[in-house]
């Protein structure tokens, strides 16, 4: 998943998460999906984020280091709890100058937060390099 800002165009993070990763994810944060469920499960939380406003918060805390989170947080009017975690990292240089390669026979779902920033998902194996 990146994400990145049409205000700023060097400000992209990412996040990147294989099986391994996610298996400890899922169990320091308790998740009830699968590894196959997860980009549904993003977008989803990120799409609930954008209908209901009023109940459900993306927020995007950035760190020293290019570290980063995304945490999901719902609102239950008499407290606030911590659905998911998501770990990002800033982008290098050479990554935010570079052309986005198009993804091979796969759909991108992308998600425009009310701050204007862009999400991208797209779960692939490949990436067509050529010109």
């Amino acid at each position: 998943m990146e994400l990145t800002s049409e205000n700023d165009l060097f400000f992209h993070y990412s996040h990147t998460l294989d099986e391994a990763g996610f298996r400890a994810v899922q169990e320091q944060q308790k998740l009830m999906v699968d590894f196959a469920e997860y980009h549904t499960v993003l977008i989803r939380m990120l799409s609930t984020c954008i209908k209901e406003p009023h109940s459900h918060l993306a927020v995007f805390v950035m760190q020293r280091a290019g570290r980063a989170h995304l945490d999901f947080i719902q609102n239950m009017e008499y407290k606030f709890i911590e659905l998911l975690s998501v770990a990002f990292c800033a982008s290098d240089d050479e990554t935010v100058r570079a052309p986005t390669p198009p993804i091979v026979g796969l759909q991108l779902f992308a998600r425009v937060c009310a701050c204007g920033c862009l999400f991208r998902f797209a779960r692939a194996s490949r990436f067509d390099t050529t010109p």
